[in-house]
């Protein structure tokens, strides 16, 4: 490659005679575009090239070679081309040369790629020139699909409840190499991304309900495959026993499993405390019985063990007798719902009489009060033997058209009960005066009873003053004078218009 340089001295004064001069510059082989390190195309591809630039000067010549043998022009499988590219001073490329391999689909068997058959190492090599030796480049070319041949391993895993699984490795054919990913399916059919490695790894103790399938997704930009792993997680048995009712009065007696993995399982039956009797027909998981003649030796407490490789269980029934009170109840177990209910309902019933059966004997005992307080507003009357001797006594005399009339009794003054009598039952204006502004300080309180009268159409109420009498001739009143004076009174005085009815001699002897 030649080129021309000019040069001029330069001064202040001014640019001194131009010089030329020609250079031949040597370029020595150099990739300006290489090969990939891979090459892929699908096996139906139709167009299919290789293609390599090299900067060289002077000139150099490129070769393509498969598995190192040179590919010649009378291999009608290839055609190649190569044309000179000049120099770019912008981008300071020198002079080049490309080379293109193209595939002549035509000449294949099945005008397609024979996948594996047709992978290759191709090359593209310079020859050397006076600048300095030749290069090349190589690619690894292969028919390009979608992964294939996915394989999963272990494909099931065994472990123990609350281990850790080993480690599941994946593995799939395809180019490009594919990615994976590892899913399990939750109960709504949704995927969740458990690892986003080839190989699984569960680092964490793995638990019953993580039983189940794992998937493993191999991708590329064809195409997406999966396989699945199997986690088959072990845990001891959970069981119950029940009991079923066959005709002609035999009695069925089942373990159940609940739940357990793995399921080859060892039975024990014991009855009681005890090996199951003679009499049972032992099935392994079921026992077989009846009643004979009566005898009810057959029922009680059965205790079955179940195992597995893993461990066991144990679980119990009391069997009574068909249409026993305890069995019926526990199987009722909507009557005891009921039987609750009505329970409730009745004590509620039960607590709403007894309040109104309250409110009603409040609202009477309050009424009876309330008579009694209208019929004898003063209070209850005092005892008889609660008074003090009074200057006065008043009395209500009972009419028979139920009209009182009051009575009044004086201090003695010296007369007879006669004379008495004859003056009128009446109270000085002085002696009235004094009894109305009389203080009552210190009497004795009521009695728990109401005073009844010696006679039973008077009431009496009297006032005591201690042992002062009013008249200082006569002697004090006292309780039991008052009362003989009433009596006698009232046996002496004959009936007078019918005013008040003759009461007949009572003996004193009873009087006290």
């Amino acid at each position: 490659m030649l080129s021309n340089f000019t040069c001029a001295a330069v001064n202040p004064v001014g640019t001194g005679f131009f010089g030329h001069q020609t250079f031949d510059v040597l370029v020595p082989p150099h990739f300006i575009r290489a090969l990939p390190q891979t090459t892929g195309v699908l096996a139906d591809e139709s167009l299919v090239n290789l293609t390599c630039q090299v900067e060289c000067a002077p000139q150099c010549a490129i070769h393509w070679l498969k598995n190192g043998v040179h590919i010649t022009d009378k291999d009608v499988r290839y055609n190649i081309t190569t044309r000179h590219v000049g120099a770019n001073v912008e981008a300071f490329v020198f002079d080049s040369v490309i080379s293109n391999l193209l595939w002549n689909m035509d000449a294949w068997p099945d005008k397609r790629l024979t996948r594996g058959k047709d992978n290759a190492f191709y090359s593209c090599l310079t020859s050397e020139n006076v600048a300095g030796g030749s290069v090349t480049s190589t690619t690894y070319f292969r028919v390009e699909y979608p992964p294939e041949d996915i394989d999963v391993s272990p494909y099931e895993v065994n472990v123990t409840e609350n281990h850790i699984p080993p480690e599941i490795h994946c593995s799939a054919s395809g180019f490009p190499e594919p990615t994976y990913i590892w899913t399990t399916l939750s109960e709504n059919g949704t995927k969740n991304v458990v690892s986003g490695n080839q190989t699984l790894r569960l680092n964490f103790p793995i638990l019953r309900n993580q039983s189940g399938e794992y998937l493993c997704e191999a991708s590329n930009k064809y195409g997406t495959i999966n396989e699945t792993a199997f986690i088959d997680v072990l845990y001891e048995p959970e069981c119950e026993v029940t009991k079923d009712i066959e005709q002609h009065g035999l009695f069925i007696i089942e373990c159940s499993i609940l739940s357990a993995n793995p399921r080859d399982f060892v039975y024990e039956w014991l009855f009681e405390d005890g090996n199951i009797t003679e009499h049972v027909k032992n099935e392994g998981n079921r026992l077989t019985f009846k009643e004979i003649g009566g005898n009810y030796y057959v029922y009680g407490n059965y205790t079955c063990t179940v195992s597995n490789s893993i461990g066991n269980a144990t679980c119990s029934k009391i069997i009574t007798s068909e249409g026993s009170w305890l069995e019926k109840v526990a199987k009722s177990k909507d009557i005891l719902m009921w039987a609750a209910v009505i329970a409730a309902l009745l004590l509620v019933v039960a607590l709403v009489v007894l309040f109104f059966l309250c409110r009603r004997k409040s609202a009477t005992e309050g009424k009876k009060l309330s008579m009694e307080s209208r019929q004898n507003p003063e209070g209850t009357q005092t005892d008889i033997s609660q008074i003090m001797h009074p200057p006065a006594v008043s009395f209500k005399k009972r009419e028979p058209t139920n009209r009182l009339t009051r009575v009044k009794y004086t201090k003695n003054d010296g007369s007879t009960p006669a004379d008495a009598k004859k003056k009128k039952a009446s109270l000085p204006r002085d002696d009235k005066a004094f009894y109305e502004n009389l203080p009552f300080h210190g009497l004795q309180p009521p009695p728990n009873k109401p005073f009844k009268p010696v006679l039973p159409d008077l009431e009496y109420a009297d006032v005591e003053f201690g042992n002062q009498s009013l008249n200082n001739n006569a002697p004090p009143y006292t309780k039991a004078k008052i009362v003989d004076k009433i009596v006698e009174d009232s046996e002496k005085e004959p009936p007078q218009g019918g005013n008040m009815p003759a009461r007949p001699p009572r003996a004193k002897e009873t009087r006290k």
